[in-house]
């Protein structure tokens, strides 16, 4: 499962990014706790679902120039080619009309989602449906199916934490 991925607590020696995303470590194949080390905020009702999506042509293009807007890349990362023309989602966010939320684990039900569990006991149908149209370009093994298991650590454990969704 995705091999040659830094794993939480790697920091970049060009750029000072330190990785808060993917796996915890490379022996557990646990996805990282995004929210451990933030604070909550927004944890009422939210006033709006902004669906985020990624055009991929322009991230592909900002990650080739050492800018990635989702903060989720090491500098050496790239897109597969194979993706780089395509519309993907990003995120499914609770939104509110005067500020941002993030880790909104007001119940501390905000763990990490557990790769084995989302392969083995999620809808089958939805899960592939997922990892169609919600995937990291940067990620993607040439197949979208479960042996593609780091698109749940990177990707969707990322928008799960960070906003609910």
């Amino acid at each position: 499962m995705c091999n040659d991925i830094p794993t939480k607590g790697y920091v970049d020696p060009g750029s000072g990014f330190t990785n808060s995303t993917g796996f915890d470590t490379v022996q557990t194949d646990q996805c990282c706790n995004i929210c451990a080390d933030g604070g909550v905020t927004n944890i009422g009702p939210y006033d709006y679902l902004l669906l985020d999506l990624m055009w991929n042509p322009t991230f592909c293009n900002a990650l080739e120039d050492g800018h990635d807007f989702t903060l989720t890349h090491m500098p050496s990362m790239r897109c597969s080619p194979s993706l780089s023309e395509r519309l993907s989602i990003h995120g499914l966010w609770p939104s509110w009309l005067k500020t941002f939320g993030t880790c909104c684990n007001a119940t501390g039900s905000n763990k990490p989602l557990d790769p084995h569990e989302v392969t083995n006991e999620w809808d089958n149908s939805l899960r592939l449906r997922m990892l169609e149209d919600w995937y990291d370009p940067v990620l993607y093994n040439g197949r979208f199916n479960e042996d593609n298991g780091c698109q749940i650590c990177y990707v969707q454990n990322h928008e799960w934490q960070k906003h609910g969704a």
